[in-house]
């Protein structure tokens, strides 16, 4: 129930933003570079080979094969049902992020909670639902369409199979095994069980449930069967040239997480002993992700199982957080796979009084550890009403939409165009759609000079921030690339001093400005 309730208050702010396809790069760029593609996926060609290679052959690897196939997929009834399906592009992004961020996501926590909580303890189960899901970093992330909720989701399941396997090795070790190449194959995050396996064989055998010989076929075939399920997972991993370009793409994705895309890196997690300010506000902050950690090295103490399932979570938590830890970014989201984790371990705590206290003391000793948690809970809601508000009105109080009209209205009419195509060369986040007798085109490597005599264009729009953080001298000594961030940066410091090489500045305002080729601009 609580489950369907969050489902159902996703509804009505994820159906912002999404008004044409254009209007996603104003508010989720990452969701405006994938809609094409999963588009294309269930676009029939005039063959059922092409028709097939649309489906497989999907262009986009900075994520694995099963985040566009369960898009895909989720689309199909869609697809099958409106005739003009693809004229509905707020039905078809609202439908993604609800069946690709929000629902696994909420499955995921489920898993979490039945895996480390358990379904007995019914009480301490529901909070613990309620106070994950109310994360205002969860909330934010249901917003989108983008793999993270499916890639954790096979990490919880990966929990939940390793759970139920109780050191048999067993069919639910080989399940692990599959869910865990699956969450290798959407975004790399299974690797963060590297080290939870040797440590379950190693167990086995210290327990002879298990012998070092066998352990060690287990080892290998657990390898395997994970390294099987990577490949049907990502099938164009057996083609020479588009694993060439998946491997090329991903060493790209890696370096540009870790190094930064167009300037370095310089924000951390960690900043002294605290997190970092987007850190504290979207989870539960510093001190509850200690008071977490103490949870987890309670359960130690507790019952075997209880030992086996915090043994088995201290262990990926040491490997996540080391990878984590040392990434230099902010990006709240990344540390999901950490601190949902971490968090469902609190529940230690009521378990611990359940073995060694009385049933008095226990009472008092639940009511102090739920009070605790009520603490974080309370400000968590707070922050996602905050965020809930800004998702709804987000179209009214876009500045980027405020731009395109102005544009439109003011800047459009004194184009000296008459009888051709107005050519329009825009920053990512300026709003322009595409539309009868307008060519609308962005740089994803940002604008310099090269792409003005690439593209030719008669309109350019750039965004002030842009302007603003590009003609920084200081970009080109803290950029990812000298050479290629000296164009860039040239660029936009001319477009800032309004000296741009055949172009006049007509309009602008706190969020954008245009320049129009001087030889079209009306007297």
């Amino acid at each position: 129930m609580i489950g369907a309730i969050i489902f159902l208050l996703m509804i009505p702010p994820n159906m912002t933003g999404a008004k044409t396809a254009e209007m996603l790069s104003v508010f989720e760029v990452d969701e405006y570079a994938q809609y094409s593609h999963v588009i294309r996926m269930l676009t029939p060609g005039e063959t059922l080979y092409q028709s097939l290679r649309n489906f497989f052959i999907y262009q986009h690897y900075f994520y694995g094969f099963p985040f566009y196939f369960f898009s895909a997929l989720s689309l199909l009834p869609i697809r099958f049902i409106m005739p003009d399906w693809t004229a509905n592009t707020t039905l078809i992004v609202t439908w993604l992020r609800q069946m690709i961020s929000v629902l696994p996501m909420i499955a995921a926590v489920m898993l979490l909670v039945i895996t480390f909580i358990g379904l007995k303890r019914c009480r301490v189960a529901l909070g613990a639902m309620v106070f994950l899901l109310s994360m205002p970093v969860i909330v934010q992330n249901n917003f989108w369409w983008h793999p993270d909720s499916l890639s954790f989701f096979f990490i919880a399941l990966v929990f939940y199979f390793l759970n139920k396997d109780e050191l048999r090795f067993g069919k639910y070790f080989w399940l692990a095994a599959v869910a865990c190449g699956f969450a290798v194959g959407t975004k790399l995050q299974g690797l963060f069980f590297a080290g939870v396996i040797p440590v379950l064989l190693i167990l086995g055998i210290s327990k002879q449930k298990i012998s070092i010989g066998n352990a060690l076929k287990k080892g290998i075939l657990f390898i395997v069967v994970m390294i099987g399920a990577l490949i049907i997972s990502n099938p164009l991993l057996l083609l020479p040239q588009e694993r060439s370009d998946i491997l090329s793409v991903q060493k790209r994705q890696i370096e540009q997480t870790s190094l930064g895309t167009f300037t370095l890196n310089q924000n951390q997690m960690l900043e002294g002993w605290s997190f970092s300010e987007p850190i504290e506000k979207n989870y539960a902050g510093s001190w509850f992700f200690v008071l977490a950690a103490g949870g987890c090295l309670t359960g130690l103490r507790g019952s075997p199982s209880d030992r086996l399932r915090s043994l088995l979570l201290i262990t990926y938590l040491l490997v996540a957080g080391m990878v984590l830890f040392n990434s230099p970014t902010v990006r709240t989201y990344y540390l999901l796979p950490f601190a949902l984790p971490l968090f469902a371990g609190y529940g230690n705590y009521f378990q611990l009084s359940r073995e060694y206290l009385s049933k008095e003391k226990q009472r008092w000793f639940n009511l102090l550890f739920a009070l605790i948690a009520l603490i974080p809970l309370v400000l968590n809601l707070r922050t996602d009403w905050d965020y809930y508000l800004a998702q709804i009105t987000r179209e009214q109080t876009s500045g980027s939409l405020q731009f395109y009209q102005a544009v439109e209205s003011e800047v459009l009419p004194v184009l000296n165009v008459k009888d051709r195509t107005v050519r329009i060369l825009k920053d990512w986040k300026v709003y322009f759609p595409q539309q009868a007798g307008i060519a609308v085109a962005i740089d994803w490597d940002m604008i310099t000079a090269e792409t003005i005599e690439r593209e030719y264009p008669d309109l350019i729009l750039l965004e002030q921030e842009n302007m603003r953080a590009f003609s920084d001298p200081g970009v080109v000594t803290d950029a990812v690339d000298p050479h290629k961030m000296s164009a860039i940066h040239k660029f936009y410091k001319a477009a800032s001093a309004d000296e741009l090489p055949g172009f006049k500045q007509v309009f602008s305002d706190h969020f954008g400005a245009a320049f129009v080729r001087e030889d079209l601009v009306l007297p």
